[in-house]
């Protein structure tokens, strides 16, 4: 099998967007109660462009969530339960997520 020949901006725009799609962090920001209540997550991008989606399930957030980004911007789509989150001029964005 033969891989087409993409240029070196080919190569970085695949590999920027298979970073940004392996290198979310969600995990508990900590162990005692208030913190267990958030979700972080982080993801790096070449040139500060990019955006990605999460996932934010109404079953784990009944009440509704509190939303925080870093080096970017976040749309809800309630309907959908999802976050749309797009970097503003920085190659890494961190979303913080907090239950209500």
């Amino acid at each position: 099998m033969t891989l087409p020949r993409l240029g070196m901006e080919g190569v970085h725009n695949a590999l920027d967007q298979l970073l940004m799609n392996l290198t979310h962090d969600f995990r508990p920001a900590a162990q005692d109660e208030v913190q267990a209540r958030k979700r972080h997550v982080s993801f790096r991008l070449r040139g500060g462009r990019g955006e990605t989606e999460i996932f934010v399930p109404r079953l784990q957030y009944p009440n509704g969530y509190d939303v925080e980004v870093e080096g970017g911007e976040a749309a809800r789509d309630e309907e959908n339960q999802s976050l749309r989150v797009h970097a503003i001029g920085s190659s890494k964005v961190a979303v913080t997520i907090t239950r209500r």
